[in-house]
């Protein structure tokens, strides 16, 4: 009442950011109380507030679902994948900055193409580069620091101070389709939460807390979870992948 109070006092209509909106909910039964407290809220100071909000989007199709989050806003913006196009700009631009002219080098099988061998050598780098970032948006799913994380690890300078550029190796994730049952909706909370901890899992999966430590720390043993402090998150670099592969058991739509 406090804070509707004040709201309502403000002279000149305001604009809020307001980040993460997904942590004001917690997947229990009794976890959406601020979340409701919140849209109550929005609904009364609409024309004193103009919020702008940061959501999970798998968050949102929940909420979207359970409660008709939408509802409650005027427009709603998802981000896009980035283009292979755009995915090269953005690290080309960031190369020219270091001005190291690039070399992409050929695998064997490149090597065996009859096409590459019929190239000259400007059609044969335009062929590598087409090739790596095909690859590696294959891999990244245009996430930005994945992006970067592979195209450093993927560099050597030359002694001619030529950065020469390796293709990416395959990532085996076969690994992933070996999990239980309770670790697949495990990492499906995880989607809607960003990060977690022992308790908060518990609580959402009706464990005990040795239950959830076990569960949360053998994942981390695997790679697919990383601890931050008390919180839990999905290894970055398998959040795309983990994503297609709940889809594909029709956990997550």
């Amino acid at each position: 009442e406090d804070l509707t109070e004040k709201i309502f006092s403000l002279q000149k209509r305001k604009v809020i950011i307001f980040e993460n909106f997904h942590k004001l909910f917690l997947r229990t039964v009794e976890g959406f109380e601020a979340l409701h407290s919140f849209c109550e809220l929005l609904s009364l100071v609409d024309e004193k507030l103009f919020l702008i909000i940061s959501c999970n989007k798998f968050a949102w199709y929940y909420f979207d679902k359970v409660m008709n989050i939408s509802d409650y806003f005027t427009h709603c913006v998802e981000l896009e994948q980035l283009s292979k196009e755009k995915v090269k700009d953005i690290i080309f631009l960031r190369n020219n900055i270091s001005g190291y002219p690039l070399k992409f080098l050929p695998t064997k099988e490149d090597l065996i193409s009859r096409k590459f061998q019929k190239a000259n050598e400007k059609e044969r780098q335009d062929i590598l580069c087409q090739n790596y970032f095909k690859k590696l948006n294959s891999i990244v799913k245009s996430n930005i620091s994945l992006v970067q994380l592979f195209w450093l690890r993927s560099l050597e300078l030359d002694e001619n101070n030529t950065l020469q550029i390796k293709s990416l190796e395959e990532i085996d994730f076969s690994f992933l389709q070996t999990l239980s049952e309770i670790k697949y909706f495990t990492l499906m909370t995880f989607l809607q939460h960003n990060n977690l901890s022992v308790e908060e899992h518990s609580k959402i999966f009706h464990l005990t807390i040795d239950e959830s430590k076990l569960i949360l720390l053998a994942l981390q043993d695997d790679g697919i979870l990383i601890n931050k402090g008390n919180q839990f998150e999905i290894n970055f670099i398998l959040y795309h992948h983990i994503i297609h592969l709940l889809q594909n058991k029709n956990i997550i739509h």
